[in-house]
C-alpha cells in the first residue's frame, strides 16, 4: 500500500529537498505529538508528499526550526507541527492500522 510516492534525489534542487525532509521530520513529530513513540515509525514519503500537499493547497504558512531528532540525536530543521500536520499524522496511523 504505501511506496508508491518515493522523491528523485537526483532531479530535486537541495532547498526542494531540504525542504521535503523537513516536512518528513515534521510529520515524525505531529505522529509523536498525537501518538506514542512506536506511532513515529509510520512515517512515510506518501503522507508527507500529502502533507506538503495540503499545505500548498490551502496557502498555510510553514515555520521551520530546528529541533532534537529522538532517533540519531542530531538537531535537524523541521517543520512545526500544526493543525493540518496533526491531521495528517492521524491518518497516517489510520493507513498504517
Amino acid at each position: 500500500m504505501f511506496g508508491y510516492v518515493i522523491p528523485d534525489k537526483n532531479n530535486m534542487y537541495i532547498k526542494d529537498f531540504n525542504v521535503f525532509q523537513s516536512f518528513y521530520c515534521g510529520l515524525c513529530k505531529a505522529l509523536g505529538k498525537t501518538g506514542s513513540q512506536a506511532t513515529r515509525l509510520c512515517t512515510n514519503y506518501d503522507i508527507t508528499f500529502y502533507n506538503m500537499l495540503l499545505h500548498s493547497l490551502t496557502d498555510t504558512e510553514v515555520r521551520f526550526e530546528r529541533k532534537m531528532c529522538v532517533y540519531n540525536g542530531k538537531r535537524k530543521v523541521v517543520v512545526t507541527p500544526d493543525e493540518l500536520s496533526l491531521k495528517m499524522a492521524d491518518m497516517a496511523v489510520m493507513l498504517v492500522y
